[in-house]
């Protein structure tokens, strides 16, 4: 049985239905005629009356209500809302310019605001690091910068570095009164630091940065006046050895610490023999720009109480120790008490020498070194052990790995090389038939060689780990071993007493005195004002 074929008519009213008729109208307009024709637009006229009015128009009627809500917002907010409508905005304006212009209108009527030039906060300079040398100059008028930097022994590459950041600082007219350079050097006598000073408030402080691969001098503008006052410091030990954490509680910075340390080393090493409440008075320089500490000026006094002279001075542990700057170092050392050896600068109130011939302990720690086992969870501090020998007079100092190693005493490098066990070794004799040895360094001073004569507390070395069999309590830890010889005998370092350095001459023992009787008052008195050292001793101010 076939099946009928609907009539093209059909069709046509199927596919209008359908929605279809669009992309099939070329072929059926050829094939339907009028009857198409016919079709369409009675079929139009019954969907249009059949879909209500909102959906036909749907997305103007939207976008129209969407116009409609921002106006009335923004009609909202300029017009009527108290605190952002324009009439509200002006008053505001109006009234912040009155109030602007109030300070400048304080003249008879008539008279013309004065102008006011905005004030720019100064920033405040960060502290300098504790450098060992700092050369302060003073600038002539006639006088060139490459002459100035060659006398200091700047020359070559440093020197047409610096020159070319300080050339565009430098006032036009050359150099003009009051002007000052002063220089900054580190441990290892490189130029870190230059202060370049025009007036009493203005001062450029151009600081060696590394950039990259290269380092470079960048200048930072210091527009406040530069002050300079002795203070009166009072430190308590918290902890048996510890400097550090007495500076720390004290408010003070970490510079002093290793200042203490230093003043103290052939004396009385602080981080071997200060105890817990023992108490060090210091009288100190400190400059600061605009009421913000930069860095330490000189180290004019100290004095280290036991606790026990405290409360019975007869029946102390040992006496107290007081150390006074000598004339001659105040008059022309800017940082006194910063590099290392700065002990020999140092006398007693009697004018003997805080400084000895040898120093038993050739490191500078302001706190005893951390164990790196534990007990119970508690760090223990670690002390100098005796080993290696059968007189057991070898010693073994932990440190830090990387801390500086100075030479115990003036001499010569006889040895410097790997050695077994000891690692890298460093041996230097003295006068006197005296021989010090440094082992398991981790690398010696930059220039040092054989034949090289050293002198008192000269850096010499690093600690370090090196050696294939790590021998001696503390092992593989990084520890100096130091040995002691005295006429060919092994001798404990720590119980050697070597003779002190040559007293004050007799000429400067008056001025001495009075200087003596004036920083003893203000380390008494630590709470009280400390008096200016200019107008108290004309004779010390700065040149």
């Amino acid at each position: 049985m076939s099946r009928r074929r609907p009539s093209s008519s059909t069709a046509l009213r199927i596919l209008s239905d359908l929605r279809l008729l669009p992309k099939m109208g070329r072929h059926a307009r050829k094939r339907g005629g009028s009857a198409y024709r016919v079709g369409t637009a009675a079929g139009s006229r019954r969907m249009r009356s059949s879909v209500p009015f909102w959906r036909r128009h749907r997305t103007p009627l939207a976008l129209g209500s969407v116009l409609v809500a921002l106006a009335a917002i923004n009609l909202y907010v300029l017009y009527y809302r108290s605190n952002t409508s324009v009439p509200a905005l002006m008053d505001l304006a109006s009234s912040g310019r009155r109030a602007a212009l109030s300070p400048r209108l304080l003249g008879p009527p008539g008279t013309p605001p004065v102008p006011v030039r905005p004030t720019r906060k100064p920033r405040n300079t960060l502290s300098l690091p504790d450098l060992p040398r700092v050369t302060e100059v003073n600038l002539k008028p006639n006088e060139s910068l490459a002459s100035v930097l060659k006398a200091q022994g700047i020359v070559g590459a440093m020197a047409e570095e610096l020159l070319a950041t300080l050339r565009p600082l430098q006032d036009p007219g050359g150099f003009g009164p009051q002007q000052t350079l002063t220089f900054f050097q580190d441990a290892d006598d490189a130029l870190a630091a230059v202060d370049y000073r025009l007036t009493a408030s203005s001062a450029y402080h151009l600081e060696r940065v590394a950039t990259g691969s290269a380092e470079r001098f960048v200048a930072h503008r210091l527009d406040q006046p530069l002050q300079r006052a002795p203070h009166a410091v009072t430190l308590t030990f918290v902890r048996d050895g510890d400097v550090a954490s007495a500076v720390t509680q004290a408010g003070e910075h970490a510079a002093l610490a290793s200042r203490l340390a230093e003043l103290f080393a052939c004396e009385q090493p602080l981080h071997l023999e200060a105890r817990a409440g023992d108490r060090l008075r210091v009288l100190i320089e400190k400059v600061s720009i605009g009421g913000s500490f930069y860095r330490y000026g000189r180290l004019l006094a100290a004095e280290l109480l036991p606790k026990a002279r405290q409360t019975a001075p007869e029946a102390g542990r040992t006496a107290s120790v007081r150390a006074f700057l000598s004339p001659q170092a105040a008059a022309s050392l800017d940082n006194a008490g910063a590099a290392a050896g700065a002990s020999r600068h140092y006398f007693t109130e009697s004018g003997e020498s805080l400084s000895r011939t040898l120093c038993r302990v050739p490191l500078q720690l302001s706190r005893p070194p951390e164990s790196i086992a534990t007990t119970r969870g508690v760090a223990r501090p670690i002390k100098p052990a005796l080993h290696g020998d059968r007189t057991r007079s070898a010693v073994d100092f932990p440190a830090p790995l990387g801390a500086p190693v100075y030479a115990a005493a003036a001499g010569r490098v006889v040895a410097l090389g790997s050695r077994t066990p000891g690692g890298l070794t460093l041996i230097l004799t003295h006068a006197g038939g005296i021989e010090t040895t440094y082992q398991h360094l981790s690398r010696a001073a930059k220039g040092l060689r054989i034949g090289q004569s050293v002198r008192l507390r000269q850096l010499v070395g690093f600690v370090g780990q090196t050696g294939p069999y790590p021998t001696g309590p503390l092992g593989a830890q990084p520890h100096l071993h130091f040995s002691l010889r005295v006429s060919g005998k092994l001798v404990d370092p720590l119980r050697y007493r070597a003779p002190r350095e040559a007293p004050l001459p007799a000429s400067a023992r008056t001025a001495f005195n009075d200087y003596v009787a004036s920083w003893l008052e203000s380390l008494s008195q630590p709470d009280a004002p400390a008096v200016p050292i200019a107008d108290a001793r004309p004779s010390l101010s700065r040149p």
